[in-house]
Protein backbone atom coordinates (compact mmCIF):
# COMPACT_ATOMS: atom_id res chain seq x y z
CA UNK A 1 0.00 0.00 0.00
CA UNK A 2 1.36 3.61 -1.08
CA UNK A 3 -0.10 6.73 0.03
CA UNK A 4 0.96 10.30 -0.58
CA UNK A 5 0.64 13.43 1.27
CA UNK A 6 1.75 14.81 4.67
CA UNK A 7 4.46 12.83 7.29
CA UNK A 8 1.97 12.09 10.24
CA UNK A 9 4.03 10.95 12.82
CA UNK A 10 3.02 8.07 15.02
CA UNK A 11 2.91 11.03 17.99
CA UNK A 12 -0.31 12.26 16.41
CA UNK A 13 -1.93 8.87 17.41
CA UNK A 14 -1.71 9.09 21.46
CA UNK A 15 -1.18 6.25 23.43
CA UNK A 16 -5.28 4.81 24.90
CA UNK A 17 -5.72 6.55 28.12
CA UNK A 18 -6.04 4.38 31.03
CA UNK A 19 -4.86 1.41 29.52
CA UNK A 20 -5.18 -0.64 32.36
CA UNK A 21 -8.90 -0.94 31.61
CA UNK A 22 -9.22 -1.07 28.12
CA UNK A 23 -10.39 -4.73 27.71
CA UNK A 24 -12.85 -6.28 24.96
CA UNK A 25 -16.49 -4.80 26.12
CA UNK A 26 -15.40 -1.23 26.99
CA UNK A 27 -13.39 -0.68 23.36
CA UNK A 28 -16.16 -0.05 21.39
CA UNK A 29 -17.99 2.70 23.57
CA UNK A 30 -16.60 6.28 23.43
CA UNK A 31 -16.66 9.20 20.64
CA UNK A 32 -15.08 8.37 17.31
CA UNK A 33 -12.14 10.44 16.19
CA UNK A 34 -11.49 8.99 12.83
CA UNK A 35 -9.56 10.13 10.53
CA UNK A 36 -6.21 11.30 10.84
CA UNK A 37 -6.69 14.02 8.09
CA UNK A 38 -9.53 15.23 5.61
CA UNK A 39 -10.39 13.14 2.85
CA UNK A 40 -8.69 13.91 -0.36
CA UNK A 41 -11.48 14.26 -2.90
CA UNK A 42 -10.18 12.79 -6.86
CA UNK A 43 -10.61 16.48 -8.54
CA UNK A 44 -12.38 14.94 -10.91
CA UNK A 45 -10.79 11.88 -11.38
CA UNK A 46 -12.37 8.52 -11.03
CA UNK A 47 -10.94 4.82 -10.43
CA UNK A 48 -10.06 2.76 -13.48
CA UNK A 49 -13.34 0.93 -14.28
CA UNK A 50 -13.65 -2.81 -13.26
CA UNK A 51 -15.07 -5.35 -15.44
CA UNK A 52 -16.98 -8.49 -14.43
CA UNK A 53 -17.36 -10.70 -17.54
CA UNK A 54 -19.82 -13.49 -17.02
CA UNK A 55 -18.85 -16.13 -19.99
CA UNK A 56 -21.20 -18.40 -18.62
CA UNK A 57 -23.89 -16.08 -17.51
CA UNK A 58 -26.28 -17.01 -14.69
CA UNK A 59 -25.12 -20.80 -15.02
CA UNK A 60 -23.47 -22.68 -11.75
CA UNK A 61 -22.41 -26.11 -11.27
CA UNK A 62 -23.99 -24.90 -7.59
CA UNK A 63 -27.26 -24.15 -5.71
CA UNK A 64 -26.93 -22.25 -3.07
CA UNK A 65 -29.49 -21.29 -0.89
CA UNK A 66 -28.31 -17.49 -0.54
CA UNK A 67 -27.18 -17.04 -4.22
CA UNK A 68 -28.63 -13.70 -5.82
CA UNK A 69 -27.61 -14.97 -9.21
CA UNK A 70 -29.26 -18.09 -9.97
CA UNK A 71 -32.53 -16.36 -10.81
CA UNK A 72 -30.91 -13.82 -13.73
CA UNK A 73 -30.92 -16.97 -16.18
CA UNK A 74 -35.12 -15.68 -16.35
CA UNK A 75 -33.80 -12.77 -18.46
CA UNK A 76 -32.13 -14.72 -20.96
CA UNK A 77 -34.87 -17.49 -21.69
CA UNK A 78 -33.56 -18.21 -25.38
CA UNK A 79 -29.83 -17.83 -25.19
CA UNK A 80 -27.37 -20.56 -24.62
CA UNK A 81 -25.54 -18.69 -21.92
CA UNK A 82 -21.86 -19.08 -23.38
CA UNK A 83 -20.30 -15.95 -24.53
CA UNK A 84 -19.06 -16.43 -27.98
CA UNK A 85 -15.91 -15.12 -29.45
CA UNK A 86 -17.25 -12.19 -30.93
CA UNK A 87 -18.60 -11.13 -27.81
CA UNK A 88 -15.00 -11.95 -26.08
CA UNK A 89 -13.32 -9.03 -28.62
CA UNK A 90 -15.79 -6.41 -27.90
CA UNK A 91 -15.37 -6.79 -24.15
CA UNK A 92 -11.84 -6.73 -24.38
CA UNK A 93 -11.30 -4.08 -26.69
CA UNK A 94 -14.05 -2.06 -24.76
CA UNK A 95 -11.81 -3.09 -21.35
CA UNK A 96 -8.93 -1.54 -23.08
CA UNK A 97 -10.16 1.52 -23.90
CA UNK A 98 -11.87 2.34 -20.75
CA UNK A 99 -9.21 1.82 -18.75
CA UNK A 100 -5.63 4.12 -19.02
CA UNK A 101 -3.92 2.18 -16.48
CA UNK A 102 -1.06 -0.16 -17.36
CA UNK A 103 -2.35 -3.00 -15.57
CA UNK A 104 -6.01 -3.51 -17.11
CA UNK A 105 -8.17 -5.11 -14.43
CA UNK A 106 -10.70 -7.67 -15.72
CA UNK A 107 -12.17 -10.31 -13.48
CA UNK A 108 -13.81 -14.17 -14.98
CA UNK A 109 -16.74 -14.52 -12.76
CA UNK A 110 -20.51 -15.87 -12.92
CA UNK A 111 -22.23 -17.90 -12.04
CA UNK A 112 -19.29 -19.94 -12.31
CA UNK A 113 -16.99 -19.02 -14.74
CA UNK A 114 -14.97 -22.02 -15.08
CA UNK A 115 -17.96 -23.78 -16.81
CA UNK A 116 -16.79 -22.18 -20.02
CA UNK A 117 -14.01 -24.62 -20.09
CA UNK A 118 -10.28 -24.45 -20.40
CA UNK A 119 -10.13 -23.51 -24.20
CA UNK A 120 -12.71 -21.23 -24.09
CA UNK A 121 -9.57 -18.87 -21.83
CA UNK A 122 -6.87 -20.32 -23.64
CA UNK A 123 -8.00 -18.62 -27.23
CA UNK A 124 -9.45 -15.44 -24.61
CA UNK A 125 -5.92 -15.17 -23.03
CA UNK A 126 -4.32 -15.38 -26.90
CA UNK A 127 -6.37 -12.93 -28.29
CA UNK A 128 -5.62 -10.54 -25.22
CA UNK A 129 -1.91 -11.04 -25.75
CA UNK A 130 -2.38 -10.31 -30.12
CA UNK A 131 -4.70 -6.70 -28.75
CA UNK A 132 -3.57 -5.12 -25.73
CA UNK A 133 -1.20 -2.57 -26.61
CA UNK A 134 2.46 -2.55 -26.02
CA UNK A 135 3.52 -1.57 -22.43
CA UNK A 136 0.12 -2.63 -21.15
CA UNK A 137 -1.06 -5.84 -19.64
CA UNK A 138 -4.51 -7.29 -18.65
CA UNK A 139 -4.39 -7.95 -14.34
CA UNK A 140 -6.34 -11.31 -14.71
CA UNK A 141 -8.72 -12.20 -11.86
CA UNK A 142 -11.41 -15.32 -11.24
CA UNK A 143 -13.91 -15.79 -8.73
CA UNK A 144 -14.87 -19.24 -8.54
CA UNK A 145 -16.61 -22.17 -6.55
CA UNK A 146 -13.43 -24.66 -7.13
CA UNK A 147 -15.23 -27.40 -8.25
CA UNK A 148 -14.20 -27.99 -11.42
CA UNK A 149 -10.60 -27.27 -10.16
CA UNK A 150 -7.99 -29.51 -11.21
CA UNK A 151 -4.30 -30.38 -12.56
CA UNK A 152 -4.29 -28.81 -15.61
CA UNK A 153 -6.90 -25.66 -14.54
CA UNK A 154 -3.94 -25.44 -11.44
CA UNK A 155 -1.27 -25.41 -14.34
CA UNK A 156 -3.07 -22.88 -16.25
CA UNK A 157 -3.70 -20.22 -14.26
CA UNK A 158 -0.54 -19.99 -12.75
CA UNK A 159 1.35 -19.79 -16.24
CA UNK A 160 -1.25 -16.77 -16.66
CA UNK A 161 -0.68 -15.37 -13.59
CA UNK A 162 -5.04 -15.15 -12.80
CA UNK A 163 -5.72 -14.21 -8.98
CA UNK A 164 -8.17 -16.74 -7.85
CA UNK A 165 -11.12 -15.43 -5.31
CA UNK A 166 -11.98 -19.03 -4.17
CA UNK A 167 -15.41 -19.11 -2.65
CA UNK A 168 -15.45 -21.10 1.51
CA UNK A 169 -17.55 -20.23 4.16
CA UNK A 170 -15.55 -21.83 6.81
CA UNK A 171 -15.11 -25.32 8.22
CA UNK A 172 -17.31 -27.95 6.68
CA UNK A 173 -20.38 -27.67 8.89
CA UNK A 174 -20.57 -24.57 8.01
CA UNK A 175 -19.77 -24.58 4.22
CA UNK A 176 -22.07 -27.63 3.80
CA UNK A 177 -25.16 -25.72 5.26
CA UNK A 178 -25.77 -23.65 1.87
CA UNK A 179 -23.40 -23.92 -0.21
CA UNK A 180 -24.65 -27.12 -2.31
CA UNK A 181 -23.82 -28.66 -5.53
CA UNK A 182 -27.06 -29.24 -7.91
CA UNK A 183 -27.90 -32.36 -6.11
CA UNK A 184 -28.03 -30.93 -2.71
CA UNK A 185 -24.71 -32.81 -1.29
CA UNK A 186 -22.52 -30.52 0.67
CA UNK A 187 -19.34 -29.21 -1.85
CA UNK A 188 -17.06 -28.95 0.85
CA UNK A 189 -14.26 -31.79 0.60
CA UNK A 190 -13.79 -30.48 -2.98
CA UNK A 191 -13.48 -26.79 -2.25
CA UNK A 192 -10.84 -27.95 0.00
CA UNK A 193 -9.13 -30.02 -3.02
CA UNK A 194 -9.16 -27.12 -5.05
CA UNK A 195 -7.50 -25.13 -2.65
CA UNK A 196 -4.76 -27.54 -2.12
CA UNK A 197 -4.39 -27.48 -5.43
CA UNK A 198 -4.09 -23.82 -6.30
CA UNK A 199 -1.17 -23.32 -3.47
CA UNK A 200 1.02 -26.27 -4.90
CA UNK A 201 0.83 -24.89 -8.37
CA UNK A 202 1.64 -21.11 -6.96
CA UNK A 203 -1.28 -19.78 -7.89
CA UNK A 204 -2.47 -16.44 -5.75
CA UNK A 205 -5.64 -17.30 -4.14
CA UNK A 206 -7.71 -15.09 -2.01
CA UNK A 207 -10.95 -16.61 -0.18
CA UNK A 208 -14.07 -15.00 -0.30
CA UNK A 209 -16.40 -15.63 2.85
CA UNK A 210 -20.03 -14.81 2.93
CA UNK A 211 -21.35 -14.41 6.48
CA UNK A 212 -24.94 -15.61 7.42
CA UNK A 213 -26.89 -16.99 10.29
CA UNK A 214 -24.72 -20.47 10.02
CA UNK A 215 -21.19 -18.88 11.07
CA UNK A 216 -22.46 -15.64 11.60
CA UNK A 217 -21.35 -16.18 16.15
CA UNK A 218 -18.12 -17.61 15.22
CA UNK A 219 -16.02 -14.92 13.52
CA UNK A 220 -12.96 -15.75 15.37
CA UNK A 221 -13.12 -19.60 14.56
CA UNK A 222 -13.66 -18.94 10.29
CA UNK A 223 -10.80 -16.44 10.55
CA UNK A 224 -8.56 -19.50 11.91
CA UNK A 225 -9.72 -21.84 9.73
CA UNK A 226 -8.76 -19.84 6.46
CA UNK A 227 -5.68 -19.12 7.82
CA UNK A 228 -4.35 -22.29 9.54
CA UNK A 229 -6.59 -25.10 7.67
CA UNK A 230 -7.26 -22.94 4.14
CA UNK A 231 -3.96 -21.77 4.29
CA UNK A 232 -4.85 -18.14 2.95
CA UNK A 233 -3.30 -14.86 3.33
CA UNK A 234 -6.13 -12.86 1.96
CA UNK A 235 -9.21 -13.09 3.29
CA UNK A 236 -12.48 -10.54 2.24
CA UNK A 237 -15.85 -11.42 4.14
CA UNK A 238 -19.33 -10.38 2.44
CA UNK A 239 -22.67 -10.12 4.29
CA UNK A 240 -25.40 -12.49 3.14
CA UNK A 241 -28.68 -9.75 2.92
CA UNK A 242 -31.86 -11.59 0.90
CA UNK A 243 -34.41 -9.64 0.21
CA UNK A 244 -37.96 -11.23 0.84
CA UNK A 245 -39.67 -11.39 -2.46
CA UNK A 246 -43.18 -11.44 -0.57
CA UNK A 247 -42.18 -8.34 1.84
CA UNK A 248 -40.59 -5.60 -0.09
CA UNK A 249 -38.10 -3.83 2.19
CA UNK A 250 -37.71 -6.59 4.37
CA UNK A 251 -35.59 -10.13 4.19
CA UNK A 252 -35.91 -13.53 4.20
CA UNK A 253 -34.35 -14.03 7.53
CA UNK A 254 -33.47 -17.67 7.91
CA UNK A 255 -30.83 -16.57 4.86
CA UNK A 256 -29.65 -13.24 6.06
CA UNK A 257 -27.10 -12.01 8.26
CA UNK A 258 -28.31 -10.43 11.68
CA UNK A 259 -26.69 -6.72 11.30
CA UNK A 260 -25.65 -7.03 15.22
CA UNK A 261 -24.03 -10.18 14.65
CA UNK A 262 -22.33 -8.71 11.28
CA UNK A 263 -20.79 -6.10 13.80
CA UNK A 264 -19.61 -8.82 16.29
CA UNK A 265 -17.95 -11.16 13.30
CA UNK A 266 -16.08 -8.52 11.65
CA UNK A 267 -14.57 -7.14 15.15
CA UNK A 268 -13.58 -11.07 16.34
CA UNK A 269 -11.83 -11.30 12.96
CA UNK A 270 -10.37 -7.60 13.73
CA UNK A 271 -9.27 -8.95 17.24
CA UNK A 272 -8.04 -12.14 15.67
CA UNK A 273 -5.88 -10.10 13.18
CA UNK A 274 -4.86 -7.23 15.61
CA UNK A 275 -2.73 -9.73 17.71
CA UNK A 276 -1.63 -11.78 15.25
CA UNK A 277 -1.33 -11.47 11.36
CA UNK A 278 -0.45 -7.69 10.74
CA UNK A 279 1.69 -7.64 8.13
CA UNK A 280 1.20 -11.24 7.50
CA UNK A 281 -2.84 -12.06 6.79
CA UNK A 282 -4.74 -9.42 4.71
CA UNK A 283 -8.70 -8.96 5.51
CA UNK A 284 -9.97 -7.13 2.54
CA UNK A 285 -12.59 -5.86 5.08
CA UNK A 286 -9.63 -4.22 7.49
CA UNK A 287 -7.76 -2.42 4.65
CA UNK A 288 -10.65 -0.86 3.35
CA UNK A 289 -11.41 0.84 6.80
CA UNK A 290 -7.63 1.47 6.64
CA UNK A 291 -7.50 3.76 3.73
CA UNK A 292 -10.81 5.80 5.06
CA UNK A 293 -8.46 6.58 8.74
CA UNK A 294 -5.97 7.69 5.99
CA UNK A 295 -8.43 9.79 4.13
CA UNK A 296 -8.20 8.19 1.10
CA UNK A 297 -10.84 6.81 -0.96
CA UNK A 298 -11.25 2.69 -0.19
CA UNK A 299 -11.18 0.50 -3.11
CA UNK A 300 -14.39 -0.89 -2.33
CA UNK A 301 -17.09 0.61 -4.54
CA UNK A 302 -19.13 -0.54 -1.12
CA UNK A 303 -18.01 2.40 0.74
CA UNK A 304 -16.83 5.12 -1.61
CA UNK A 305 -19.25 7.88 -1.30
CA UNK A 306 -20.43 7.35 -5.01
CA UNK A 307 -20.27 3.88 -7.19
CA UNK A 308 -20.48 2.98 -10.64
CA UNK A 309 -16.96 1.79 -11.66
CA UNK A 310 -17.39 -1.85 -11.34
CA UNK A 311 -19.74 -3.10 -14.13
CA UNK A 312 -20.55 -6.13 -15.45
CA UNK A 313 -20.56 -7.62 -19.04
CA UNK A 314 -22.80 -10.82 -19.18
CA UNK A 315 -22.49 -13.61 -21.51
CA UNK A 316 -24.46 -11.92 -24.70
CA UNK A 317 -22.57 -8.43 -24.24
CA UNK A 318 -25.19 -6.66 -22.65
CA UNK A 319 -23.38 -4.17 -19.94
CA UNK A 320 -25.12 -3.66 -16.37
CA UNK A 321 -24.43 -1.07 -13.92
CA UNK A 322 -23.68 -3.50 -10.90
CA UNK A 323 -23.68 -7.04 -10.35
CA UNK A 324 -25.85 -6.43 -7.96
CA UNK A 325 -28.42 -4.69 -10.58
CA UNK A 326 -28.32 -6.83 -13.41
CA UNK A 327 -32.20 -6.09 -14.22
CA UNK A 328 -33.73 -4.25 -17.53
CA UNK A 329 -33.63 -0.95 -15.39
CA UNK A 330 -29.44 -1.06 -15.62
CA UNK A 331 -28.99 -1.88 -18.79
CA UNK A 332 -26.33 0.33 -20.08
CA UNK A 333 -26.26 -1.28 -23.33
CA UNK A 334 -23.91 -3.74 -25.60
CA UNK A 335 -20.24 -4.07 -26.42
CA UNK A 336 -19.42 -4.16 -29.50
CA UNK A 337 -22.61 -1.87 -30.33
CA UNK A 338 -21.39 1.05 -28.07
CA UNK A 339 -18.57 1.91 -26.67
CA UNK A 340 -17.98 0.17 -22.68
CA UNK A 341 -16.50 3.55 -21.99
CA UNK A 342 -19.18 6.00 -22.85
CA UNK A 343 -21.59 3.44 -21.25
CA UNK A 344 -19.36 3.62 -17.97
CA UNK A 345 -19.49 7.97 -18.44
CA UNK A 346 -23.11 8.04 -19.75
CA UNK A 347 -25.73 10.09 -17.64
CA UNK A 348 -27.96 7.08 -16.78
CA UNK A 349 -24.63 5.45 -15.17
CA UNK A 350 -23.35 8.93 -13.82
CA UNK A 351 -27.04 9.05 -11.86
CA UNK A 352 -26.88 5.65 -10.36
CA UNK A 353 -23.48 5.99 -8.96
CA UNK A 354 -24.58 9.29 -7.58
CA UNK A 355 -27.63 7.91 -5.94
CA UNK A 356 -25.36 6.45 -3.68
CA UNK A 357 -24.74 9.38 -1.97
CA UNK A 358 -28.26 10.25 -1.59
CA UNK A 359 -28.28 9.25 2.47
CA UNK A 360 -30.98 10.45 5.09
CA UNK A 361 -30.05 12.83 7.90
CA UNK A 362 -29.25 10.11 10.46
CA UNK A 363 -26.65 8.95 7.80
CA UNK A 364 -25.56 12.21 7.28
CA UNK A 365 -24.74 13.07 10.96
CA UNK A 366 -23.22 9.64 11.98
CA UNK A 367 -19.68 9.59 13.33
CA UNK A 368 -18.28 6.76 11.33
CA UNK A 369 -20.03 7.81 7.79
CA UNK A 370 -16.92 8.69 6.36
CA UNK A 371 -15.25 4.60 6.78
CA UNK A 372 -19.40 3.64 5.80
CA UNK A 373 -20.66 5.80 3.58
CA UNK A 374 -24.27 4.07 3.54
CA UNK A 375 -22.72 1.24 2.39
CA UNK A 376 -24.44 -1.23 -0.83
CA UNK A 377 -27.76 0.77 -2.11
CA UNK A 378 -28.55 -2.67 -2.36
CA UNK A 379 -29.04 -3.30 1.38
CA UNK A 380 -31.34 -0.29 2.54
CA UNK A 381 -34.56 -1.83 3.23
CA UNK A 382 -36.87 0.66 5.13
CA UNK A 383 -38.55 -2.47 6.26
CA UNK A 384 -35.45 -3.76 8.59
CA UNK A 385 -34.24 -0.76 9.76
CA UNK A 386 -33.23 -0.24 13.19
CA UNK A 387 -31.03 2.00 13.91
CA UNK A 388 -28.13 2.17 16.72
CA UNK A 389 -29.89 3.36 19.55
CA UNK A 390 -33.74 3.48 18.64
CA UNK A 391 -35.33 1.00 20.88
CA UNK A 392 -38.49 0.65 18.82
CA UNK A 393 -39.81 -1.70 15.78
CA UNK A 394 -37.64 -1.52 12.90
CA UNK A 395 -40.16 0.56 9.77
CA UNK A 396 -39.64 3.82 7.73
CA UNK A 397 -39.55 5.58 11.29
CA UNK A 398 -36.46 4.36 11.95
CA UNK A 399 -34.73 5.90 9.30
CA UNK A 400 -36.09 5.19 5.68
CA UNK A 401 -32.57 4.79 3.31
CA UNK A 402 -30.79 3.62 6.08
CA UNK A 403 -28.95 0.46 5.76
CA UNK A 404 -30.04 -2.73 6.84
CA UNK A 405 -26.76 -3.46 8.43
CA UNK A 406 -26.39 0.05 10.21
CA UNK A 407 -26.03 -0.93 13.93
CA UNK A 408 -23.49 -3.30 12.81
CA UNK A 409 -21.19 -1.21 11.12
CA UNK A 410 -21.66 1.74 13.50
CA UNK A 411 -20.18 -1.06 16.43
CA UNK A 412 -17.54 -1.91 14.03
CA UNK A 413 -16.10 1.05 13.15
CA UNK A 414 -16.60 2.84 16.56
CA UNK A 415 -14.93 -0.32 17.94
CA UNK A 416 -12.12 -0.24 15.89
CA UNK A 417 -11.45 3.38 15.94
CA UNK A 418 -8.44 3.83 18.35
CA UNK A 419 -6.10 1.02 16.67
CA UNK A 420 -7.09 2.10 13.32
CA UNK A 421 -6.01 5.47 14.32
CA UNK A 422 -2.62 4.08 15.46
CA UNK A 423 -2.42 1.93 11.67
CA UNK A 424 -3.19 5.03 9.86
CA UNK A 425 -0.59 7.26 11.81
CA UNK A 426 2.22 3.96 11.09
CA UNK A 427 1.47 3.97 6.96
CA UNK A 428 0.85 7.76 6.92
CA UNK A 429 4.70 8.28 8.41
CA UNK A 430 5.99 5.33 6.34
CA UNK A 431 6.41 3.20 9.78
CA UNK A 432 5.77 -0.93 10.09
CA UNK A 433 2.29 -1.01 10.78
CA UNK A 434 3.35 -4.47 12.49
CA UNK A 435 4.03 -2.91 15.34
CA UNK A 436 0.60 -2.02 16.35
CA UNK A 437 0.38 -5.29 17.61
CA UNK A 438 2.72 -5.21 20.39
CA UNK A 439 0.92 -1.69 21.68
CA UNK A 440 -2.68 -3.49 21.31
CA UNK A 441 -1.19 -6.83 23.57
CA UNK A 442 0.34 -3.73 25.74
CA UNK A 443 -3.16 -1.70 26.63
CA UNK A 444 -5.17 -4.72 26.07
CA UNK A 445 -6.90 -3.64 23.20
CA UNK A 446 -9.87 -5.40 21.65
CA UNK A 447 -8.32 -8.90 23.22
CA UNK A 448 -9.29 -12.17 21.14
CA UNK A 449 -11.48 -14.29 22.61
CA UNK A 450 -9.61 -17.57 21.77
CA UNK A 451 -10.85 -21.56 21.85
CA UNK A 452 -10.76 -23.51 25.36
CA UNK A 453 -7.75 -26.02 25.21
CA UNK A 454 -9.32 -29.95 25.78
CA UNK A 455 -8.71 -31.03 29.28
Amino acid sequence: MVMDGPSISLRDCPEPSDPGNRGRQESSVGAVRGPLRRHRAPHGMKPAPHVMAKPAGPTCTMECAYCFYLDKQALFPKSSLRMTPRVVHAVLQGAIDASHDVAIQFCWQGGEPTLRGLDFYREAFALARRMVPPGRHFAWSMQTNGLLIDERWAQFLARNDVLVGLSIDGPRDVHDRWRVDRGGRGTWTKVMRAARLLHDHGVRVNTLTTVHPANQQRGGEVYRFLRDEVGSDFHQYIPVVVPDPARPGHVVRALSVDPDAWGAFQLDVFSQWLHRDVGQIFVMNIEWALAAWCGDEPASCMFRERCGDAVVVEHDGSVYSCDHFVDPAHRLGRVGEESLATMITAAQQRTFGDAKADLPERCRDCPVLFACHGECPKNRLPGEIRLAGDAGEPGAAAGAGVNYLCRGYRHFFTAIDEPMRYLAACVLSGRDPARVMQWAHQHRILEPVMPQADG
